[in-house]
């Protein structure tokens, strides 16, 4: 399998994202000093990557995203008041979507109903494969008329009303320099999360 080539070429490190990847990365990888780098991840405590973030066992580190959701819903409201149903797409399986409508369910009125009918915005989750159907999201608001908002500073520039959140270029940056202090020597472990 591609996996089992990939650790037969015996890489130096392994950067792994988004979550799902981050997963299969650690599990591929236990039991061997191939260090990972995983980013960005929503909750890397609650998928099973790490169980300290302060100071992460065995072969993984990398970079988590703070808890921007919330704020992100109050921000779409704030541009457009007469905001009430809104829609969230996210992949059952993904467990960074499962973190992102986590803390959106604690805010949202208790009904669960996430694709009505008369849905007056889409608040997409922080959740790469949902993300990486931007150009998809920002085609049916603008015929439908719908605020988008997003997780991802870049994907405003792609057409989306809002967005607060994550800067893909800094986490990147973020993620090479925890890349040089491993080269360096350090210890995975000394490397906080």
């Amino acid at each position: 399998s591609y996996m089992h080539t990939l650790l037969g070429n015996e890489p130096d490190l392994i950067f792994a994202s988004p979550t799902p990847a981050a997963i299969v990365a650690k599990q591929i990888t236990q039991g061997t000093n191939i260090p990972v780098i995983f980013a960005p991840v929503n909750d890397p405590v609650a998928a099973g990557i790490v169980k300290n973030e302060r100071a992460p066992e065995g072969n993984i580190t990398g970079v988590r995203l703070s808890a921007s959701d919330g704020r992100r819903l109050q921000y779409l409201k704030d541009v457009v008041p007469t905001v009430s149903k809104v829609l969230v797409p996210f992949s059952l399986g993904d467990k960074s979507a499962a973190a992102s409508v986590k803390m959106l369910e604690r805010l949202l009125p208790s009904d669960k109903e996430y694709m009505p009918a008369d849905v007056d915005a889409v608040l997409l989750p922080r959740e790469g494969l949902v993300m990486s159907r931007i150009n998809d999201f920002v085609t049916v608001c603008l015929e439908r008329k719908l605020p988008l908002s997003t997780p991802r500073f870049k994907q405003v520039e792609d057409g989306a009303l809002t967005g607060y959140g994550f800067n893909g270029y800094e986490i990147g940056r973020q993620s090479a320099r925890m890349a040089h202090m491993l080269f360096s020597g350090a210890p995975v472990s000394s490397l906080p999360v």
